[in-house]
């Protein structure tokens, strides 16, 4: 089978294209020299590839296979607290010209410092010929190793790794939320609704394990339950605040009690149960968000942004002959809103005028391309962006705003 796709530009969630092109992937074949078990010792080509060093977070790495590079690796670590899974995806393409079939491979390093089997292999992702790879990964050295799908593959691809939001880029340097939690700067961040909690009682799952992790950062590491948080916080109070960081574009939630004479705590992005930053006696510590700038600004307004670029757009409506992937980022987008709809077909009967908008943006500086999909629900625009050619979520969009973005 013949297929035909627009391949996408380098970026650092996936794959990035440069032209329209056919690609027959269909009949090519037994893998030549797949990798098994890596041995450091040996001297087989693939054994000891060329080393390239560190692989950046969303920073492109280029390299060409040729008849005397035929084996590409570069190494990463992850780096989380509590051993906390992140997701991880891999993208080699080409930096430009005609197609070159690569095959990725991930490994893991183990405490003997061999690599042993690989972790996961992908070819021909998405349709094309590239490769790519999205993985939950715990703490760990990891090692990639990008060849071609035959001995006679050759020419030039770049690879590309994202993480899920900081978590592989901990610890940071410089924090978000500043030294202190009094000193939280009112110019980054929008004070939302500020309570005073003081019982579990009518509390969500995902509230009560952020005040059970909350309480972790003073001396009480033993509190298992939020009833026995509110036990153990002075007075019995837990202070809770709604934060909004205007230039990342991300909803925080902290957690704040007394416990003695000091004030302790902790910080979550709204979603997570593993805390952005700790309070330590009114000190913030334990940080792992760097301060940073959506590249999509603030508002569902992309000519307004110097940095993007608008490619393809195009409206989609029941009637309309769409790929299976682009089914999925439709069905995607509007389950942020309405779980309910785990259908196209459901998407469409629910939004107004049974329409869906796509409009394609490329990040001219780092040449990173994603996907809107954006609907109207009522008289309210929402939706999401994806990186282009996957699920891989961007920033999701409420009412022409941006609520949350991982795209920095």
């Amino acid at each position: 089978m013949r297929t035909c796709r627009l391949l996408p530009l380098p970026f650092a969630l996936l794959l990035l294209a440069a032209a329209p092109a056919c690609l027959d992937t269909d009949g090519k074949g037994g893998e030549d020299d797949a990798l098994g078990d890596l041995d450091d010792t040996k001297d087989d080509s693939f054994q000891q590839p060329t080393l390239h060093g560190d692989l950046a977070y969303d920073v492109a790495a280029t390299a060409a296979l040729s008849r005397t590079a035929r084996f590409h690796a570069w190494e990463f670590d992850v780096l989380l607290p509590g051993q906390t899974p992140t997701a991880i995806a891999l993208g080699p393409q080409t930096a430009r010209g005609p197609a070159v079939d690569t095959v990725l491979y991930l490994y893991k390093q183990q405490p003997s410092g061999r690599w042993g089997s690989y972790l996961a292999r992908n070819d021909d992702a998405n349709g094309t010929l590239w490769s790519n790879l999205s993985r939950s990964l715990d703490a760990g050295h990891y090692r990639i190793i990008v060849k071609g799908y035959s001995t006679s593959t050759y020419g030039k691809f770049a690879v590309s790794l994202s993480c899920d939001r900081y978590a592989c880029s901990q610890p940071v340097e410089s924090c978000a939320f500043g030294d202190t939690f009094a000193g939280l700067d009112r110019q980054r961040f929008a004070f939302g609704t500020q309570s005073a909690l003081t019982s579990a009682a009518g509390l969500d799952a995902t509230t009560q394990a952020q005040i059970v992790r909350a309480l972790h950062a003073s001396s009480h590491t033993d509190v298992t339950t939020a009833a026995q948080a509110f036990a153990r916080a002075d007075g019995g109070v837990i202070n809770r605040l709604e934060l909004r960081d205007w230039f990342a574009v991300r909803l925080y939630v902290s957690y704040q009690y007394g416990a003695g004479d000091s004030s302790y705590g902790a910080i979550f992005d709204e979603r997570d149960v593993e805390p952005s930053a700790e309070i330590h006696d009114g000190d913030i510590a334990e940080c792992t968000v760097p301060p940073a700038t959506c590249i999509f600004g603030g508002h569902y307004d992309l000519a307004a942004q110097p940095d993007l670029a608008i490619g393809l757009q195009a409206t989609f409506d029941p009637g309309t002959d769409t790929t299976a992937l682009i089914r999925d980022q439709i069905v995607a987008a509007a389950r942020l809103h309405v779980p309910a709809l785990t259908t196209v077909g459901a998407v469409f009967n629910h939004v107004t005028d049974n329409e869906v908008r796509r409009v394609d943006v490329a990040h001219t500086p780092t040449r990173r391309e994603y996907s809107f999909y954006t609907f109207i629900l009522g008289d309210h625009r929402f939706g999401a962006a994806f990186v282009k050619n996957t699920t891989t979520f961007a920033v999701e969009i409420e009412d022409d705003v941006f609520a949350r973005c991982d795209a920095f």
